[in-house]
This record gives C-alpha cells, sequence and structure tokens, in this order.
C-alpha cells in the first residue's frame, strides 16, 4: 500500500487512510511517521490560519524535514551506541522514503551545491556573510527541496567573510 503514494497527490484524507491501515496491521514505524506527518500538517495550517489548504509540495517539504531530523539523530544514536534507536528511525526513514517522488529521495551534492553557489557568488560579486539570508531565500525559491539546507549553509559560510 505505501509504494503507491508517491504517485498521487497526497492530502490529509489519505494520509489518515495509511495511519489507519498501519495501525490495523501494528506496523509501529509507519504509524509513528504518519502521525507525526498529520500533527506536522496541523501545524502548517494553524500558521497559514487555513484547513485543508496545504499543498502537494508542502507535505513532501515536511516530509524531507522529518527524514533529515532522523538521519541527525541517527549519527547521534550510532555515536551513543543505541543501535536499537537507530534502527528504529532507520525503519521511519524507509517508510518516509516510499512517499517522496523518487527523484526528489536526495539532495544534491555538496559538489554540486558548492558549483551552485560559486555561480551566483560569482555573478552578483557576494562577498560578505550579510547577505547570506539574502542568498539561502534565493536558493530555496529556485531549488526548493532539492536543496538540503544544512549542506548550503556549511558551503556558504566557507565561502563567505
Amino acid at each position: 500500500m505505501t509504494a503507491e503514494i508517491s504517485k498521487i497527490n497526497m492530502n490529509k484524507n489519505i494520509i489518515k487512510d495509511f495511519l489507519n491501515y498501519s495501525r490495523k496491521t501494528k506496523a509501529a514505524s509507519s504509524q509513528a511517521v504518519y502521525e507525526e506527518l498529520l500533527t506536522r500538517i496541523g501545524q502548517v495550517e494553524l500558521s497559514k490560519k487555513t484547513v485543508g489548504d496545504i499543498s502537494n509540495d508542502e507535505i513532501i517539504s515536511i516530509l524531507r524535514k522529518m527524514k533529515s531530523e532522523r538521519e541527525s539523530a541517527i549519527e547521534l544514536y550510532n555515536k551513543a551506541n543505541r543501535q536499537e534507536l537507530s534502527k528504529t528511525l532507520n525503519d521511519e526513514i524507509l517508510v518516509i522514503n516510499n512517499h517522496l517522488p523518487i527523484n526528489m529521495n536526495s539532495h544534491l551534492s555538496k559538489e554540486e551545491t558548492e558549483i551552485l553557489v560559486d555561480d551566483y557568488i560569482a555573478s552578483f560579486g557576494i562577498s560578505s556573510k550579510k547577505m547570506m539570508g539574502t542568498i539561502i531565500k534565493h536558493f530555496k525559491e529556485a531549488h526548493g527541496n532539492k536543496l538540503d539546507m544544512k549542506v548550503l549553509s556549511t558551503v556558504l559560510n566557507s565561502k563567505l567573510t
């Protein structure tokens, strides 16, 4: 059932159906992901003051952030030798990956990000960290979910003075 979702637009009702299915099958990892996803969708709707008006792109963005958070936590758990927690998060990442479009399962590499940043900096002659917010805003708009903001920030910090 999970492989089908990446081919259709997601909305709260579809996610609720997946949550109900995961509850019936007692799939703990799936259930945790869907519950968190519904909570985060609710938070976005509250911040926008609209209910039911969240786009597929916003849901994908939420999923990407959830995946990134889990990847960071896995690193910490592995350092602390907590393999059982690491495995749980890996299982949740597999569920999240099932819902990301195939071409969005990975971010641009650090090298690709560096090339984009170098081109942008050279085009506009930027050298100051004061412009970092503007640059990040541009890259968010231009590249959206394909760009890992943590990598972008690291690259910008190394390139700007």
